[in-house]
């Protein structure tokens, strides 16, 4: 008796571990696409109108040549972890007359701690939550913006995936983020 039941409660458990098994392969199939849904989001900032921002705290990105701008806010644990990917895109930038502007929250107290290793690539400021949805039609954080003369080329929303990371490091050498 005692034979038939450990071999049915180990025939139940060889069953849930296949079903185990199963589920984890799905999910991982998920997570195996989740990067192709990510980008389609991700990608999907406002882009294409000129960045009117004549002495306001963007005046930097508004000019001529290439910006990028970073919006984060310290507190913000995707802004954290995006971080490597904008030093990447600092540290990637051949050409001097790229500019990086890195935009908090008028809140945010420690946005120049944050940036204090590129301090000398990387200008830092502070605006209101409202101006920047009305100058960049952003209102989360991260984002990372890319300015071409004056009109925003792109802009990410959320944290870089490896397609937007690499679509950032293209503009910052002088090419297209569109590949």
């Amino acid at each position: 008796m005692r034979r038939g039941v450990w071999g049915a409660a180990a025939g139940l458990f060889a069953v849930g571990i296949a079903l185990f098994a199963v589920r984890t392969v799905q999910a991982a199939r998920r997570y195996a696409d989740a990067p192709a849904l990510t980008e389609r989001v991700t990608a999907q900032g406002p882009r294409g109108f000129r960045l009117a921002a004549e002495g306001g705290p963007l005046a930097g990105a508004a000019g001529p040549g290439r910006a990028v701008i970073f919006v984060y806010a310290t507190g913000c644990g995707p802004s954290r972890d995006n971080m490597w990917n904008w030093i990447d895109a600092v540290r990637a930038a051949r050409d001097p007359d790229v500019r990086f502007l890195a935009v908090a929250p008028s809140t945010d107290s420690g946005a120049r701690d944050y940036w204090a290793g590129m301090a000398s690539r990387v200008a830092v400021t502070r605006a209101e939550p409202a101006v920047l949805t009305r100058l960049l039609r952003v209102s989360t954080t991260p984002a990372t913006v890319l300015v071409e003369e004056g009109r925003v080329q792109r802009t990410y929303l959320g944290p870089l995936t490896p397609a937007a990371r690499r679509a950032v490091l293209r503009f910052v050498a002088g090419g297209s983020p569109e590949g």
